[in-house]
């Protein structure tokens, strides 16, 4: 434990996406944006499962920059901009998985939606820069300074580096906890039938 009693960090290994995928799928059963994406309905579950999969193998750049803490109850991913946009080739290996997730009928909707948010963040962060793609604790752990624990590493390490850093969010309750270390919001988010959201950008602190 640190001084702080929050587990330590560590990179996620490979052998860990079975369990983080449960945790962030665990983590994000209320997110607006997880929801339109994965639907409702009985396979509701393994919808949201199969997600998070997705994002942990393919989504994940080969987990360089994912990390857990000691119990692997949380986990974060982030993706150097140069790493956002996938090959041509890539991208249409994944369109019969979001037809799994998301169901066929509704799959080219979803892929504008993935279009519209990939022009925003071009848009708002167009300079080299760290995206946070994913965030999230098991429910019964949150609150205990994990998030926090999760996160601030890598801000310090692009303080040091002089790098910005990107998200959206969708829900009203995180955007506290970014701007809390030091994002602000830049933008909104307003594509159709997609739930109103949040852009938010964090430049690097000075460090003497």
């Amino acid at each position: 434990m640190t001084a702080l009693g929050t587990p330590d960090l560590r990179r996620a290994a490979r052998e860990d996406i079975p369990h983080l995928a449960q945790v962030l799928a665990d983590s994000f059963s209320d997110d607006p944006f997880v929801s339109w994406i994965v639907g409702e309905g009985a396979r509701r579950r393994a919808r949201l499962d199969r997600l998070f999969v997705i994002t942990l193998e393919a989504l994940s750049s080969d987990l360089r920059e994912t990390y857990t803490v000691d119990g692997a109850t949380g986990c974060i991913v982030w993706r150097a901009s140069a790493d956002c946009k996938l090959p041509w080739w890539r991208e249409l290996a994944l369109v019969p998985e979001f037809c799994r997730i998301s169901g066929i009928r509704r799959v080219a909707q979803v892929l504008r939606v993935f279009a519209g948010l990939e022009a925003l963040h071009d848009e708002h962060a167009p300079e080299p820069h760290y995206y946070l793609h994913v965030l999230g604790v098991a429910p019964d752990h949150q609150r205990r300074g994990i998030g926090h624990r999760l996160i601030q590493p890598a801000l310090d390490r692009f303080d040091q580096e002089g790098t910005a850093a990107y998200l959206e969010t969708f829900k009203a309750q995180t955007v506290g906890f970014y701007e809390r270390h030091g994002f602000r919001t830049v933008g909104a988010i307003a594509l159709p039938a997609l739930p109103p959201g949040w852009v938010m950008r964090r430049e690097a602190e000075w460090v003497s």
